[in-house]
């Protein structure tokens, strides 16, 4: 638990990223994403009509597929990689055409990242609901 409370893992210490992207820019990009809830998905599926399910189960999922432990992470490093390689493939053209970043600065971010990733990974296992 330590290491994750540390002031070197911390978010509030990259202070917009150590000075690599201004506050306004920061402020302005819009990453459109939502996740519904169980009851919204219910009642849009019953307004269309297409089908009538009986049921809607909701699962977990680790955010490295590759995990299958339920408790325990086990290379905390790897995974946090892999998350970030992830998210970099889905990020990584909209951060570029935003900030205008330059490849170095793209790769330090996704370092920083796949870091703060690995620190969260060594006190509790990340999962999507």
């Amino acid at each position: 638990m330590e290491a994750y409370e540390s002031r070197e893992c911390s978010y509030a210490s990259n202070s917009t990223l150590q000075g690599l992207i201004e506050q306004a820019e920061l402020d302005s990009f819009d990453y459109p994403f939502y996740a519904p809830y169980k009851d919204e998905v219910e009642t849009i599926v019953q307004t269309e009509g297409s089908f009538d399910p009986d049921t809607i189960k909701l699962f977990q999922m680790n955010w490295d597929e590759r995990d299958n432990d339920d408790d325990v992470c086990f290379d905390a490093y790897s995974s946090g990689k892999h998350v970030a390689r992830t998210m970099r493939a889905v990020l990584e053209q909209m951060l570029v055409s935003h900030f205008q970043l330059a490849n170095s600065v793209v790769d330090y971010l996704f370092q920083r990242y796949a870091y703060h990733l690995a620190c969260h990974f060594l006190v509790q296992k990340g999962k999507f609901c």
